[in-house]
């Protein structure tokens, strides 16, 4: 009998042990994450599962109607035979602002993401809420803004609880710059600028270039207040969630408004890049000149899995002072579910 509960004993305690192994890792890894979600070969440090994935067992709760700017809710119920589910959720993307004369605008910010596998049992329902995008284009002298999250919710203090949230993304280069640099700043310049770059105007919205340039990349940022939150009830695992913070694009130009925009990368639902993001580099020289919508958003083009991707930039080599912001993508909530 002693043999048996020391062997008792020693178990529990090597599983203790185990478990605080796993949350250390993930603790790091979730740190690399934070630190460099825009870096995509990180992805594959998030939670997933494949496992079941039919037509029948995959819901999308979105906005179905074109132009693809609302959100959508519904309740999921937790079908007969199931007792895990996936639940992935993007924040709205940011829109960006018209610009005028020789300035613009960057890319828009995407929305947060975050995912989790949680334990569920057949009945318990969850509320799904797909976040809303601005529903139309900016005009000039619209300040900046946030844009709302993505949620799911239910079964509040019990083991099967699901609690979670995706940020929108924040609009404007000013934010940008006071995340990349870590103070108020009121020009649109590289991190390692002082005093040079372009003017930015509007209420923090876009820039004005006059001759001014970037010094630089206006590089990837993270934006630590626009992040994600994931609670599960019960004893489930920290290591079944995962996700990062809305991530600001690239920009960089010279003294002639010359140079490249680049988006930030979209995460699609099996955790890889989302195509013609991250990758998608425009490029500006001599007598090129783009507004606003005229930019080519994704408005009516295929929306495979574009979800909560900030909108289009605006670019301006002189004069185009009519033009519109861009809209971004709306959130998403993609639940999937199987038992074990």
């Amino acid at each position: 009998m002693a043999d048996a509960l020391l062997y008792n004993q020693i178990m529990e305690s090597n599983k203790a042990m185990q478990q605080c192994i796993e949350d250390t890792n993930l603790a790091g890894l979730q740190a690399a994450l934070d630190n460099c979600p825009f870096c995509i070969e990180g992805w594959v440090l998030l939670p997933y599962c494949g496992a079941g994935k039919t037509a029948s067992n995959v819901l999308d709760v979105q906005n179905s109607a074109c132009p693809y700017r609302c959100g959508d809710s519904c309740t999921w119920t937790v079908p007969a035979a199931t007792n895990k589910a996936m639940f992935q959720i993007w924040g709205a993307g940011a829109n960006t602002m018209p610009g005028c004369c020789c300035g613009g605008s960057e890319y828009g910010a995407n929305g947060a993401y975050a995912v989790a596998i949680a334990d569920v049992c057949p009945g318990a329902t969850y509320l799904l809420c797909s976040a809303c995008a601005q529903c139309c284009y900016p005009s000039r002298g619209v300040g900046a803004c946030t844009h709302c999250a993505s949620t799911v919710t239910g079964m509040a203090g019990t083991d099967y609880e699901v609690c979670m949230c995706a940020f929108g993304g924040c609009s404007g280069v000013f934010r940008h710059i006071q995340v990349l640099t870590g103070a108020t700043c009121c020009r649109f310049q590289a991190k390692t600028a002082s005093t040079a770059g372009a003017c930015i105007c509007n209420s923090g919205g876009d820039y004005c270039a006059s001759s001014c340039a970037t010094c630089g990349e206006v590089e990837y940022s993270v934006d630590p207040d626009r992040g994600f939150y994931v609670s599960l009830g019960g004893t489930q695992a920290s290591s079944n969630y995962g996700g990062f913070g809305s991530v600001y694009p690239v920009t960089c130009f010279d003294t002639n408004h010359y140079g490249y925009k680049i988006r930030a990368p979209g995460i699609k639902h099996d955790h890889t890049q989302l195509t013609g993001t991250c990758d998608c580099c425009s490029t500006f020289s001599s007598g090129q000149c783009c507004g606003g919508i005229n930019c080519g958003a994704y408005c009516n083009t295929c929306q495979c899995e574009h979800w909560g991707q900030g909108a289009t930039y605006a670019h301006h080599m002189g004069g185009a002072n009519s033009n519109c912001g861009g809209q971004p993508h709306p959130g998403h909530v993609k639940v999937s579910w199987w038992s074990e």
